[in-house]
C-alpha cells in the first residue's frame, strides 16, 4: 500500500515534474527555492569539488543514519526490491515484480535473481561495472554473446532496483561532486538541495541527482533523477539533442532501522503512479558482515 505520506509531497512532485521538464525552477504554488539562501561561490571554484556546505549536510545525514563507522562496518547487503500496485476496491498489493539481490561492498561483487516478463527464471552473478561473470536463464548457463547481455542488465538492474535505497549512504564517496543548490520550501518543510554529479563513469549513467535533505528529520526524502539543465550547478548538458532522459522525481519514505542503520522502505514515483499506481518496495533487508564463498560464483 502507498505510504500515507506519500500523499503530502505527491501534489509538488507533479507540479515540480512538469516545470523541470519546462525548464523552469522547481517552484510550485506554496513552494520556493530560495537561490537567495546558497552559499556563493567564485567563477574560480573548480566544479570537480564539493563546496563545504555540502560536505557538512552529507556527513550529517550520515551521522542521523547510523555513522560512517557503522556503514564502514557491513560487509554488503541483502534485499528484496519489489514493485506493487494497490487495489483500493480489495485493499491488496499486487506483486509486479520481484528480485532478490546480494551485494558485497568490498568486492563490488552482486547478485541478482528474478523472473523475465515471460516468467523465465534468472541469475546473474557479476562485479559491478566489469565484465567478470555469469548468468543462468531457466537453470542453464548463459554463453557466447549472450553473456554480455545480461552483465549490463545486471549492472542496471543495481542501480534500479537499490542504488537509491543507499545513495544517502554514498553522497561522499571518492569521485561524488556535491554542490549546495540552496532551500526548498514547501510551507513549513525546508529541505537543502544538493546537486550530485560524478567525477567518473563508473557511477550510475545520466546527468546526475538532485538529492533534498528534510531540515527536520535531516534524511533525504526526495531525489530528482537527471534534472535538466537549468537545475544543475555542475554546468551546462553536452548531450546531442534529443538524448537527454526524462527527470523524474522518486520520494523516499518511511524509513526503517536494520541494525544501527536506516534504510526507506519505499521508492515512489509520481510519473510511475500516475501510469500504472505501482510503488517500489526494499523488502527483507539484511545487513551481512560476510558472505558464504559461494555467494556470487555458484548458483
Amino acid at each position: 500500500m502507498i505510504p500515507t505520506a506519500f500523499h503530502r509531497g505527491l501534489r509538488y512532485a507533479l507540479v515540480a515534474a512538469l516545470a523541470v521538464l519546462a525548464g523552469t525552477p522547481f517552484a510550485p504554488a506554496g513552494a520556493t527555492h530560495d537561490a537567495a539562501f546558497a552559499d556563493s561561490t567564485s567563477a574560480a571554484d573548480s566544479a570537480r569539488v564539493s563546496d563545504p556546505k555540502s560536505i557538512e549536510i552529507a556527513d550529517r545525514v550520515m551521522r542521523v543514519l547510523g555513522g560512517r563507522d557503522h556503514w564502514d562496518a557491513v560487509r554488503g547487503l541483502e534485499w528484496t526490491f519489489e514493485v506493487a500496485r494497490h487495489d483500493s476496491r480489495s485493499g491488496r498489493d499486487s506483486v509486479l515484480t520481484s528480485r532478490r539481490h546480494a551485494w558485497d561492498k568490498r568486492t563490488h561483487w552482486h547478485r541478482v535473481s528474478g523472473t523475465t516478463p515471460d516468467g523465465t527464471a534468472f541469475l546473474v552473478m557479476h562485479k559491478l561495472g566489469a565484465t567478470q561473470g555469469s548468468a543462468w536463464i531457466d537453470g542453464k548457463p548463459v554463453e557466447g554473446d549472450d553473456i554480455t547481455t545480461w552483465l549490463h542488465r545486471a549492472d542496471s538492474l543495481w542501480v534500479h532496483d537499490g542504488y537509491l535505497m543507499f545513495l544517502p549512504y554514498k553522497l561522499r564517496d571518492p569521485g561524488v561532486i556535491l554542490k549546495y543548490g540552496g532551500i526548498f520550501r514547501e510551507g513549513d518543510d525546508l529541505s537543502d538541495v544538493l546537486a550530485v554529479s560524478f567525477d567518473h563513469p563508473a557511477e550510475p549513467a545520466g546527468s546526475g541527482y538532485e538529492v533534498y535533505v528534510n531540515r527536520a528529520t535531516r534524511r533525504v526524502d526526495s531525489v530528482l533523477i537527471d534534472p535538466a539543465p537549468p537545475r544543475t550547478i555542475a554546468g551546462p548538458s553536452h548531450e546531442p539533442p534529443g538524448t537527454r532522459k526524462t527527470p523524474r522525481l522518486v520520494l523516499l519514505y518511511p524509513w526503517e532501522q536494520h541494525g544501527d542503520l536506516w534504510f526507506p522502505v519505499a521508492r515512489f514515483s509520481p510519473s510511475e503512479a500516475a501510469v500504472d499506481g505501482s510503488v517500489g518496495y526494499f523488502r527483507n533487508i539484511e545487513l551481512r558482515s560476510s558472505f558464504p564463498a559461494a555467494e556470487f560464483s555458484q548458483p
